[in-house]
């Protein structure tokens, strides 16, 4: 019988019914308060007699994981509270196996699998969206190091040399975990990473919210994990990543040469206002992973000198994954808000709420200095912009400004 050799402890309970909130359940939490909702929240408030969780649809009947969105509230009076429908994540693990590895897997998604042993990539896919991924590389590369081999590259294919297969890779400078998710969609079109594989996760647009600096055990390089956006279609997803960089042959003038990598990409992403809900149970997907002895036993016995100077790729995603968990618990509210705003940015919207009730309205980029101006003409006259640092207000789930704004 095969055995296996798991990569990391369980790091997160499975997401089976989580992310939900409703005004009136008894239960005061984010985004309720005692402004938008006193019956759950407010000192008095008592809470109803509910012995028997809320309904689900069950996985069977969903097919993949989808978001089930609870009925919208009936149009209110202009003063009321309106609590937005509170989207339900139906994600869930179900087991995936093949003779390399095994994980679990959010139900429906897919499996791909590029290169080997030092250059493994495991991709875990949503076809259904394309930005709901959890994947790790093991390396990638090689990019440049400088703009300048690229000059003395270029030279020695024109004059007759051979061909540098890299020859369109992007130049990682400096060498930087920011600067390598910035180019990143640059290294998915190099004719290499064409025919590596064509699952790469879509990283387009990256912008970084927040980083950390990790430890790691590569000479030289530079590790870090990041919370970052990035444009998803018409949206914007979320993600956190892990990745280590390094230049591994220093330029020295010589065609060939000045070359950097990264080590140990791992991320997990979806659309932005989902990600809370998935990234338990994604990280816990790629917790799963585990290889077999007789995959681990050929890694060894082909590429056993390089396998042993890199990172053992159990030991990795181990750190990885333990380093993502670790990023996004100990995260600050300032990272919350500067989240939002820069995903704000990124559609060219902004937010306004009504004091009274702490609606939180999404619109158009400008809206509230015309308002500001015309007050008068709006039943709903004391709108206000959100202040800066105000943590409940900016991760509050938002309502149309243009359907309930009157």
């Amino acid at each position: 019988m095969n055995s296996s050799v798991p990569i990391a402890i369980l790091m997160a309970a499975v997401l089976l019914a989580g992310c939900v909130t409703e005004c009136g359940d008894g239960i005061c939490e984010p985004p309720e308060s005692a402004q938008n909702c006193p019956q759950d929240c407010s000192p008095n408030a008592t809470a109803p007699n509910k012995t028997s969780a809320p309904n689900l649809t069950a996985p069977s009947q969903i097919g993949a994981a989808n978001l089930t969105l609870e009925p919208a509230q009936p149009q209110s009076p202009v003063n009321a509270t309106i609590i937005p429908p509170a989207a339900i994540s139906t994600l869930q693990l179900e087991p995936y196996s093949s003779k390399e590895f095994s994980l679990q897997k959010p139900v429906g998604w897919q499996v791909t699998k590029a290169g080997d042993c030092e250059t493994l990539a495991i991709i875990v896919s949503d076809p259904a969206n394309p930005a709901n991924t959890a994947f790790y590389f093991n390396e990638l590369g090689p990019m440049y190091s400088s703009q300048g081999q690229v000059q003395v590259d270029q030279a020695y294919m024109a004059i007759g040399g051979y061909q540098i297969l890299w020859h369109d890779a992007p130049v990682l400078n400096p060498a930087t975990p920011i600067k390598f998710l910035e180019i990143y969609p640059e290294l998915t079109q190099m004719e290499l990473a064409e025919a590596f594989t064509d699952a790469w996760p879509q990283l387009d647009g990256i912008e970084a919210v927040s980083t950390r600096t990790e430890s790691t055990a590569l000479t030289g390089a530079s590790a870090e994990t990041v919370r970052a956006l990035f444009r998803a279609g018409d949206g914007v997803g979320e993600g956190m990543f892990y990745v280590a960089v390094a230049e591994v042959l220093p330029g020295v003038g010589a065609p060939g040469a000045g070359i950097s990598y990264a080590f140990s990409f791992t991320g997990i992403t979806s659309e932005k206002d989902d990600f809370d809900c998935y990234e338990p149970a994604l990280l816990r997907s790629l917790g799963t992973i585990s290889f077999s002895d007789e995959y681990v036993g050929a890694c060894l016995k082909s590429q056993q000198s390089q396998l042993k100077a890199s990172l053992d790729i159990s030991k990795a995603l181990s750190q990885t994954s333990d380093a993502i968990m670790d990023s996004w618990n100990s995260r600050q509210e300032s990272d919350d808000i500067l989240s939002e705003k820069r995903s704000d940015a990124m559609l060219d919207r902004a937010r306004v709420y009504d004091p009274d009730t702490g609606n939180v309205f999404e619109v158009e980029n400008g809206f509230f200095d015309d308002y500001d101006l015309h007050r008068s003409n709006y039943e709903m006259s004391g709108l206000q912009a959100l202040p800066s640092s105000d943590h409940e207000l900016w991760v509050s789930p938002t309502l149309n400004g243009q359907e309930h704004i009157r």
